[in-house]
């Protein structure tokens, strides 16, 4: 047999610069940087463009990185991608070791409206994507201020003596140029007329023009309890007392109310709400907490254009019933029937969803749901609950199959879109967030207490995972003080009477 000699293997340096490039792009990070080590030849290739941005298409949620939703990455640099993925890798890190976690940076946004320090104002402060501004609340006003200057930037209009905001949210959209503001303010009434009425506002801000522009008002009921939140073309102002979600598309002026029931016709729950992503997602008390997700387009006909909510038209929504027609929504599950009594599961903490859009147009909306138990024994001890939900769009060649949604499954669909139940954890702690704007995207949640305490929801280490003293004089479970976290950096943002802290990992 005649015996051929082989020829010697190509040498990696001696490919066509497309091929190695691309043979980067399915490379992880720690290969990608052992192989820009090697040599100065693979060490200008390792810094090409598109090998850092499928890097950072790679990162998941536990890596998420501090790209604010209205960034596009073509407006990014190489090298601030290159940074970019560095710094999540390395945060991310950082939280699995042992090692105690680094403040690098506290900024002091100083809000004094008096010489003396025993007058100052309550302040509840919110930080925007990419740190340049926070909007605050103090006296019932809404505040935006600028973190470089350290000046009022602009003041939400409102009475001081008669209309107070109770609860606001925001958006930034237009590449990060123009803001989104929604308040519900309360009217207190006159001194011949005592009826509290409640508002609910949207206001837009240019930065470039410094230009402010009041968008739409709608009357709401009367209550002192609401969460808010705007996103795209809507406002959701969920009532946590009156068992039910009002939704305003600002933009066409129409709003409806939103009703969950079972299939008894008993009311259900619905502990929170938000919007995104083409649906409302609520967090109902039933078997005994559910997630449903309710495509907008279900609601089409049933708007109403006037001003007032006595004459919107209620929509009574009844989850079991979802499933039964294709594009009608999607339930799924999160806890076994029968192991609470009705009404006696958990309570829900925070709702937090996003679409990550450093992994592409296409990637599914991430939805974390905390939820807790009350106290286990005499030492306050509750049983947390975390869940990690997705919702996609059900595969072109699946959309002729029939609705599932089946109680026992982990992904449920109505044919179009899908929720699935990616990760869940139940754990016991003695801490537990006071804020609902506590959940960093990467799926990590922050209390401040005495101390820092920060929890990884998703992965197996034990909560919390770090405890950090941060050298302030802050108690949250006092009401002179107030933290959020902003979920695309991890910035934490503490609000205590004349003074807003803000502190960067």
């Amino acid at each position: 047999m005649e015996h051929r000699q082989l020829t010697s293997p190509t040498r990696l340096p001696n490919l066509p610069v497309e091929l190695i490039v691309h043979i980067f792009s399915f490379c992880s990070f720690d290969d990608v940087r052992n192989l820009g080590r090697t040599c100065r030849y693979l060490r200008n290739l390792h810094n090409a463009r598109p090998v850092w941005i499928s890097l950072l298409r790679n990162l998941d949620i536990d890596q998420a990185p501090a790209i604010p939703p209205y960034l596009r990455l073509d407006s990014l640099s190489t090298k601030e991608l290159k940074k970019t993925v560095i710094k999540a890798i390395r945060t991310s890190d950082t939280w699995h070791s042992h090692e105690t976690l680094r403040v690098s940076r506290i900024m002091e946004l100083r809000i004094n409206n008096t010489a003396d320090p025993a007058n100052l104002d309550d302040i509840d402060p919110r930080l925007l994507p990419g740190g340049q501004h926070v909007l605050l609340k103090r006296r019932g006003r809404l505040e935006l201020w600028s973190t470089n200057s350290g000046e009022l930037v602009w003041t939400v209009p409102a009475d001081e003596e008669n209309h107070g905001c109770i609860s606001f949210d925001f958006e930034l959209v237009e590449d990060g140029k123009t803001l989104m503001v929604a308040g519900v303010f309360r009217d207190k009434g006159s001194s011949t007329n005592s009826t509290i009425i409640s508002y609910a506002r949207v206001f837009s801000y240019d930065f470039e023009r410094k230009e402010p522009r009041p968008i739409i008002e709608r009357v709401l009921p009367a209550t002192e309890l609401t969460r808010l939140m705007i996103r795209g073309d809507f406002l959701l102002v969920h009532s946590t007392h009156k068992f039910h979600v009002l939704l305003v598309n600002w933009k066409t002026q129409s709003s409806v109310i939103l009703s969950y029931s079972d299939q008894s016709g008993r009311v259900v729950n619905a502990p929170t709400a938000l919007v995104g992503d083409q649906h409302i997602v609520v967090a109902l008390d039933i078997n005994p907490l559910s997630l449903v997700a309710l495509p907008l387009s279900s609601l089409a006909g049933r708007w109403s254009q006037s001003a007032h909510h006595a004459e919107w038209e209620v929509i009574t929504i009844v989850p079991e019933a979802l499933c039964k027609q294709r594009g009608g929504g999607a339930v799924l599950q999160l806890m076994p029937s029968g192991v609470y009594a009705v009404g006696a599961g958990p309570s829900v903490l925070a709702l937090h969803a996003f679409s990550p859009s450093w992994r592409g147009a296409d990637a599914p909306m991430e939805i974390h749901i905390v939820a807790y138990e009350r106290s286990l024994d005499h030492q306050g001890t509750k049983r947390l609950h975390s869940y990690r939900v997705q919702l996609s769009r059900v595969a072109e060649a699946a959309r002729g199959n029939a609705p599932c949604c089946q109680p026992a499954d982990s992904t449920v669909s109505d044919g179009q879109w899908r929720l699935a139940l990616i990760a869940q954890r139940t754990t016991s702690t003695n801490y537990v967030p006071s804020n609902s704007h506590c959940i960093m995207n990467s799926g990590r949640m922050l209390s401040v207490l005495e101390k820092l305490v920060c929890f990884s929801l998703f992965p197996g280490a034990l909560l919390p995972v770090k405890i950090l003293n941060l050298g302030m004089n802050t108690r949250p479970e006092e009401e002179s003080t107030s933290a959020s976290v902003e979920p695309w950096s991890g910035a934490l943002t503490i609000g205590t009477p004349g003074l807003v802290r803000i502190v960067h990992f």
